[in-house]
């Protein structure tokens, strides 16, 4: 219900949103379409395709996109959520200063976000979304829900509870 009320907030002028069946579960698209993700994998550290990340590791997001018009402007975001569909983490291009300028119809580009799975044991969702300007709701080219899902386990790390990983140093006097 979230995911389709977030499509739409977005630019209505002719935007789509659709919903699909992907794996059992509904996925929201929406967007202009005048840019469209191709794919989008997780990665393990080797780059290989995974569904499943330990706690700690590295791991990158991968999304690869086509230019369908051409446009002025291309920002690349992504949220990872939590198995309740609570925001856990987002950021995008805008954010890290690398916003992409004057594409061409029939460029492709593919975006690699690495980061390490600071994560706590638990399956996630990632959403992806193709704008302008910092978030999706000027010019929204398209936002896909559940765009990846995967699972942290823990096979190294001391026993946490909660979504995030954060080791502490522990004095004792």
């Amino acid at each position: 219900v979230m995911d389709y009320y977030n499509a739409l907030l977005a630019d209505k002028q002719n935007q789509s949103i659709k919903q699909v069946e992907h794996n059992g579960k509904t996925q929201t698209v929406s967007g202009t379409g005048e840019v469209t993700i191709s794919e989008v994998h997780l990665l393990d550290e080797q780059g290989n395709v995974t569904e499943f990340a330990s706690v700690g590791h590295r791991i990158s997001l991968q999304v690869n996109v086509e230019v369908k018009a051409d446009i002025p402007e291309l920002v690349v975001g992504y949220m990872i959520k939590d198995r309740l569909g609570q925001p856990i983490f987002g950021t995008n291009t805008h954010h890290l200063k690398q916003t992409l300028t004057s594409l061409k119809k029939g460029e492709k580009r593919s975006f690699l976000f690495s980061f390490d799975a600071r994560l706590g044991v638990g399956s996630y969702s990632v959403a992806v979304a193709l704008h302008t300007s910092s978030t999706h709701l000027g010019k929204n080219y398209e936002w896909r829900d559940l765009a990846v899902v995967f699972n942290v386990v823990n096979t190294e790390q001391q026993e946490f509870v909660g979504v995030s990983w954060l080791p502490p140093e522990l004095e004792i006097s």
